[in-house]
């Protein structure tokens, strides 16, 4: 639109429509012309069709509802799967770390039992009982049976 908010048509002889310009516009160059031929195959009036409705069979709400459930118990169904596979590999993990510390437990074990025997041998206890200043006494002498 113009500064003054008119259009006006400009017309030439044997050409029906060049372009709408502004009395203040000054025109391009290039011009579009529009040839009175082709009025005769396209109509300058708008043309309104008439809304079509077409019914809706009950068979589509059926379809549709049936395959909203089938998505549903399939991304359920996907989402169920996920959970028991990530708390399969949690239990598989914490498994692991149960197993790395029954082994080093184990590994313990054995050294303390290993400590123990050494403590408590007879060359250990008898230098021992030197060290703290004891002696056997030689009336208390064990007998043994059979002998």
């Amino acid at each position: 639109m113009c500064a003054d908010g008119l259009w006006e048509p400009l017309r030439k002889p044997g050409v029906r429509l060049v372009t709408a310009i502004c009395p203040n516009q000054v025109l391009n160059s290039e011009e579009v012309e529009v040839n009175i031929m082709s009025d005769k195959c396209f109509s300058s009036r708008e043309i309104r069709n008439a809304p079509v409705s077409r019914p809706v069979s009950g068979k589509v709400f059926v379809w549709l509802s049936a395959a909203a459930i089938l998505g549903t118990l399939i991304s359920c169904s996907f989402l169920d799967s996920a959970r028991r596979h990530f708390q399969a590999v949690q239990l598989g993990y914490e498994r692991e770390s149960l197993r790395d510390q029954s082994a080093s437990l184990e590994k313990k074990l054995e050294r303390l039992e290993l400590e123990r025997d050494q403590v408590s041998s007879i060359g250990e206890v008898k230098k021992r009982a030197d060290n703290a200043g004891l002696v056997v006494d030689p009336r208390k002498e064990v007998r043994r049976p059979g002998s």
